[in-house]
């Protein structure tokens, strides 16, 4: 994405992109726009290709080409730091025990259901919303493989007070890799967080559990999901 930024396909100092512009740039579900159950400030980013929906018509044709929609997804396969690299990995399938619905009908065929966290430009999952103090809610990731993981990578949609990730590698037995947390106090529902395994697991699901959707939506809801190698 920096060499991407420095020859000008994006004019963008920050990898982080609004959600609901990644998922217009990658051809997101026009229902899921019109139906979304409640604006959301987007993550704080120096982009200048970063902008609400409503506001792509305005946007440089660059911003919306080929070329700079590479160079977004390529933030979310891989990430450098003081570490090296670390290479993503997609989810393969997932399901979750809320759901938000625009119309009469089963979760699966909601627009904001489990598997649009799946992929960019798919549109995000969403709750049901107005969730309890004391409700749990789940997003479970499942493998057509085990494999080695050593993190997740969540961009959210709707971020919860508290959450926990569980894993297993054979389907009976679960660890809990990262514990409950509470997230950073923000005004920003919809930002990206690495959560560190506490050493690598051999993962065939993933459980991520949350707890208490944040004011005045009570919301939660995530735009992609993925695993850190």
């Amino acid at each position: 994405l920096r060499r991407a930024c420095s020859a000008g396909v994006a004019p963008c100092r920050g990898a982080m992109v609004a959600p609901r512009l990644l998922a217009h740039a990658f051809g997101g579900h026009g229902d899921a726009a019109m139906d979304d159950p409640a604006p959301r400030r987007h993550p704080s980013s120096s982009s200048t290709c970063a902008a609400p929906l409503a506001a792509t018509a305005a946007l440089p044709t660059r911003c919306l080409s080929p070329a700079w929609r590479r160079a977004v997804l390529s933030s979310f396969l891989f990430s450098s730091g003081s570490g090296g690299i670390h290479w993503h990995a997609p989810i393969d399938d997932a399901a979750a025990t809320s759901t938000y619905l625009t119309r009469e009908g089963a979760p699966a065929s909601s627009p904001f259901g489990a598997k649009q966290a799946l992929r960019p430009g798919t549109g995000y999952w969403c709750s049901a919303g107005e969730h309890k103090p004391s409700d749990l809610v789940t997003w479970k990731g499942t493998l057509k493989h085990r494999r080695k993981v050593s993190g997740l990578k969540v961009s959210w949609a709707y971020a919860p007070e508290e959450v926990r990730v569980r894993t297993t590698a054979d389907g009976l037995h679960w660890d809990e890799p990262v514990r409950w947390h509470k997230e950073p106090l923000r005004d920003e529902v919809a930002f990206e967080e690495d959560m560190t395994f506490d050493r690598p697991r051999h993962v065939m699901d993933l459980k991520i559990e949350m707890k208490k959707g944040r004011a005045p939506w009570h919301f939660l809801g995530i735009n992609q999901a993925t695993l850190v190698l």
